[in-house]
């Protein structure tokens, strides 16, 4: 197809840096970048319809595995990162950016609130308001102050990564520590193959095998172990 985005603002890393994958005509202006996001939809999927047996239940008594209502939220909020971000990767507009970023938001701001509250209940509606109420105010954050996205980006996840060490600290709870270790493992190399595409150290700007694309699948890896990190909770007699 021909389509080539001109009549919409352009994404601010426009017009040579957005990433090493070459930038195509047409509708899909970065086919690496953009079919790689399949892996969050297919992941957000299998954890937002996952069944739950008995036996899981009563072995692990957790929100995560009792309550359905969580598993959706956190499964739906991968598959929006895909599309966020394919959208992005196929359009490199401003809107594409806006919705790339708001899908990292829904994930990382689900993950804080829920390691806030996890260890006391409290009703879906709080939670879904707080949820939707913090996301609005990144999302218009991302619309007046688009040059802050990742470092508050990078805030909220040191926040997350405290609240856990807290909670592990107070031993409210017996988990798999080892889940969260590899999700953050995971991350921590996917990072780096993201520094690497992205100031072209490794470049091949043709190939089909890009970096941020592999950025892309350990991130949808990293977000499995998440799951199975808070999936494993036990609480403590």
């Amino acid at each position: 197809m021909s389509y080539n985005w001109a009549d919409w603002q352009p994404a601010t890393c426009r017009p040579d840096h957005c990433f090493c994958e070459a930038i195509r005509s047409g509708i899909v202006a970065q086919p690496a970048d953009t079919w790689s996001n399949l892996g969050f939809v297919l992941v957000g999927l299998l954890i937002a319809h996952a069944r739950i047996g008995r036996d899981l239940t009563r072995e692990y008594d957790n929100p995560m595995v009792r309550d359905t209502v969580y598993r959706r939220i956190y499964g739906y909020a991968l598959v929006l990162i895909g599309l966020g971000s394919a959208f992005y990767h196929a359009s490199l507009t401003f809107t594409g950016q806006l919705m790339d970023v708001s899908g990292m938001y829904v994930l990382i701001t689900f993950a804080l609130l829920y390691s806030l509250g996890r260890t006391r209940k409290q009703s879906h509606f709080r939670f879904i308001a707080t949820y939707v109420g913090t996301n609005v105010v990144l999302f218009t954050m991302q619309t007046t102050l688009p040059s802050l996205r990742r470092y508050v980006f990078g805030l909220l996840v040191i926040g997350l990564l405290g609240t856990e060490m807290s909670l592990r600290r107070k031993a409210l709870t017996a988990i798999e520590g080892k889940w969260l270790w590899r999700a953050a493992g995971i991350m921590a190399v996917a990072f780096a193959i993201w520094v690497l595409d992205i100031t072209k150290t490794v470049c091949a700007p043709y190939s089909i095998f890009q970096g941020h694309a592999v950025w892309h699948l350990l991130g949808a890896v990293a977000s499995y172990c998440l799951y199975r990190y808070y999936r494993s909770e036990r609480a403590l007699a």
